[in-house]
């Protein structure tokens, strides 16, 4: 069985679908609320669970659409497995082959591949997050001569403040 639910902040991805891929969802409480599956490669016990999870998800009434990833050979894999495994969704899908190098914008992270040697073309995923502010600070805010207020809120959303002697403030100083 392969199968990994990743988490992250409410947004549920899966990488791989073996077989018991389900049973072990249920049992650690991870989401069904999932859009898109990535495979790394498609020896059968990464992708076999996938006929399984669509027939769940469309008893479960699903309609949100879904995207499933995966190198070379996706389309024709998985496509057969789509076929062999469902009469008709509840839901649209769509395969999308990628390669390694590759780079899914998703947001403020990107989901970047690279190759693995593992036969048959496998790739690996990274997500990688965009950089962020750190937290805001009021003390660095006062000494900078920030006043409390309105000011504070657009440092905070990462937009630089010109003060009252023409000084101006950019979000990095003061995180």
């Amino acid at each position: 069985m392969a199968g990994l639910v990743v988490i992250r902040e409410g947004e549920s991805l899966l990488f791989e679908c073996g077989e018991g891929t389900q049973r072990q969802m249920m049992r650690y409480g991870a989401s069904f609320a999932l859009s898109d599956v990535f495979f790394t490669h498609f020896h059968a016990d990464h992708y076999l669970g996938l006929i399984g999870l669509v027939r769940t998800l469309g008893l479960q009434g699903r309609t949100e659409p879904m995207r499933f990833f995966g190198p070379k050979g996706a389309k024709r894999i998985l496509g057969a497995a789509m076929a062999m495994g469902t009469e008709r969704t509840t839901f649209p899908w769509e395969i999308i082959e990628i390669e390694a190098g590759d780079s899914l914008p998703r947001g403020d992270y990107d989901i970047r591949t690279w190759p693995c040697e593992h036969g048959g073309g496998a790739i690996g995923y990274a997500l990688v997050e965009h950089d962020r502010l750190g937290r805001f600070d009021p003390d660095r805010a006062r000494e900078l001569g920030v006043p409390e207020g309105p000011l504070w809120g657009k440092l905070q959303r990462s937009q630089s403040v010109t003060l009252e002697d023409g000084t101006v403030v950019t979000p990095e100083t003061i995180v």
